[in-house]
């Protein structure tokens, strides 16, 4: 059975990779901007390229050791990391999947990678923004020369 994954992972990464670099590229230079706005956009890609890497990584280092509780944990935890930073962008996807492939492949961190990434659509994009206008709506706001 391994040798049918291994095709299928050696199928997938290079059509994944190009994909999401193609993704990355029209996400970075898609727009008719500025030299700094594209700057920007290509460090905030780095950032999240280099993270994801990291936290592949970190996770895979933790399942091999035998911490398979800590990377489970771990992996919960990046929920929460989620509600703050968006990690459902093409280049999170790329950096975790390649930071997990050496480990587990190519098919598993992708379904896991793609999984992650729609929670991830969920709460940053969705829920923290519902919560941020819930909470912009009862909190009061103080308008100069509405109030005297």
């Amino acid at each position: 059975m391994p040798e049918i994954s291994n095709w299928w992972g050696g199928l997938l990464l290079p059509v994944l990779t190009g994909l999401l670099l193609y993704r990355i590229r029209k996400q970075v230079f898609g727009k008719a901007g500025s030299y700094s706005e594209t700057t920007q956009a290509l460090l905030r890609a780095l950032y999240g390229f280099v993270g994801a890497l990291l936290f592949g990584v970190l996770v895979s280092v933790l399942f091999t050791a035998g911490e398979s509780d800590m990377a489970g944990n771990v992996m919960l935890g990046l929920f929460v990391f989620a509600f703050f930073v968006p990690i459902y962008r093409p280049e999170c996807l790329l950096g975790f999947v390649l930071g997990m492939t050496y480990t587990f492949g190519a098919v598993l961190p992708m379904i896991i990678g793609t999984g992650l990434g729609l929670v991830g659509l969920v709460l940053h994009a969705y829920l923290r923004r519902g919560l941020l206008y819930v909470g912009a709506k009862l909190l009061p706001t103080n308008k100069p020369g509405v109030n005297g």
